[in-house]
């Protein structure tokens, strides 16, 4: 854990030096949501969190979250969007 704490506020200032509009919750997700799998995590369960971070993967995902282009048509997204603000739907 000594050696943890440092590198994962390192990768958070990252994150935050790609998107400095992200909110401590928002620099939480991202990092637990990127981590890579630790391949014998099972044979120490509860001891690996949520893996190994990934700061690549963490840094584009902090570019692109809560960016949604504005939709004036009809729409369907085939994949994941992370809105940081509110999304109004109109009927």
């Amino acid at each position: 854990t000594s050696q943890s704490a440092p590198l994962v506020a390192a990768l958070a200032a990252l994150i935050l030096s790609v998107n400095s509009c992200l909110q401590s919750q928002d620099v939480e997700y991202i990092i637990k949501s990127t981590t890579d799998a630790i391949p014998d995590a099972g044979s120490y369960p509860g001891l690996y969190g949520t893996g190994r971070i990934n700061a690549f993967k963490a840094c584009s995902l902090a570019q692109i979250y809560g960016n949604i282009v504005p939709i004036t048509e009809n729409t369907t997204w085939t994949d994941y969007h992370y809105v940081n603000n509110e999304l109004v739907i109109l009927s």
